[in-house]
């Protein structure tokens, strides 16, 4: 037998080892079953096409949850940077190019989940202004942070409400 069976609601082909053509026996068995089933991958309850798999209208932003930890670089060009998480969770916030302090805003974050932001400075020091959300150990925040030529890590952790951070400053 080529591949084997398992069903539990939803029955998946898996090709064996010895299967010769595993790629049409997934697309025509176990594609075929998750397309009849409505499992579109993004969560919007459409069924899919016969032809989604290939013309790639299966988008990353719609498979992004189920992504991970998603990195994304950003660079503030003035002094303002909106971080949007449902784009990933580390960031990597390059300072260098910032015109002044940086105004951070972050939208979109998932009660329970945590994030990283890498902040990575050039030869001027620019400061991060952080969201009042943003709570830090002993209700202070690091002075020594951003200083020229440094990169600082800050980890945050949202309960739904409040950004709960750690750090670690002067890595490299």
């Amino acid at each position: 037998m080529p591949y084997e069976t398992f069903s539990g609601g939803l029955e998946l082909v898996i090709p064996t080892n010895t299967t010769q053509n595993w790629g049409t026996v997934v697309k025509n068995a176990t594609w075929k079953k998750i397309n009849d089933h409505q499992h579109t991958g993004g969560g919007d309850g459409n069924k899919l096409n016969g032809n989604s798999f290939s013309d790639h209208s299966i988008t990353e932003q719609q498979l992004s949850k189920n992504l991970g930890d998603t990195q994304q670089d950003l660079a503030p060009a003035g002094t303002t940077q909106e971080i949007d998480w449902d784009q990933g969770r580390k960031i990597n916030l390059d300072l260098s190019s910032a015109t002044g302090d940086v105004d951070l805003t972050m939208i979109n974050p998932k009660a329970g989940a945590s994030y990283r932001i890498k902040m990575m400075q050039g030869g001027t020091k620019r400061g991060v202004l952080w969201p009042a959300t943003v709570k830090w150990p002993q209700s202070t925040e690091p002075t020594q942070f951003s200083e020229a030529n440094w990169i600082d890590v800050v980890y945050l952790d949202f309960d739904g409400s409040n950004y709960l951070a750690t750090f670690d400053l002067n890595l490299g």
